[in-house]
């Protein structure tokens, strides 16, 4: 079995963020002799980054963040004001007064616009345009049935 080799991640990180992917796999090759593909492996599982595919470049995960099972009632409302009944009410008011179909249609909202980014519906010509470029570009794969 190979010996496992200490990789200074922030320096990977450093000059892939900077200088790019080609630098960043002839960095790999020259101080560590191993494959770029070997060292982004051990980067995801040994250390806090992460790759962020809209900036194409990779972030510390954020380690404020706690792990949960399901959304807080913050989080599902960032960024927008919350209702005034949940900044009034308490928690056992909280779970009866939320109109559950209000917070489900302000998410098929998000979505749906979300969605328009990348597919037109042009009812006037029956097409659907789908703009692959964007598609990819934002990280996604696209695939067709």
């Amino acid at each position: 079995m190979a010996k496992e080799i200490n990789i200074d991640f922030d320096e990977f990180v450093h000059i892939f963020n900077i200088e790019g992917k080609e630098k960043a796999k002839e960095f790999a090759g020259t101080k560590y002799n191993r494959s770029y593909e070997y060292v982004q492996r051990r980067l995801y599982k040994e250390s806090n980054y992460y790759f962020d595919r809209g900036e194409k470049r990779y972030k510390k995960k954020d380690t404020g963040v706690v792990d949960a099972d399901f959304m807080s009632v913050d989080e599902l409302y960032k960024g927008k004001s919350l209702p005034s009944q949940l900044k009034q009410g308490t928690e056992a008011k909280l779970a009866s007064s939320i109109d559950f179909e209000d917070i489900v249609m302000s998410l098929i909202k998000d979505r749906l616009t979300e969605l328009s980014k990348y597919i037109l519906l042009d009812h006037g010509t029956n097409k659907v345009v789908v703009k692959a470029s964007a598609i990819k570009d934002n990280g996604f794969e696209l695939i067709l049935t």
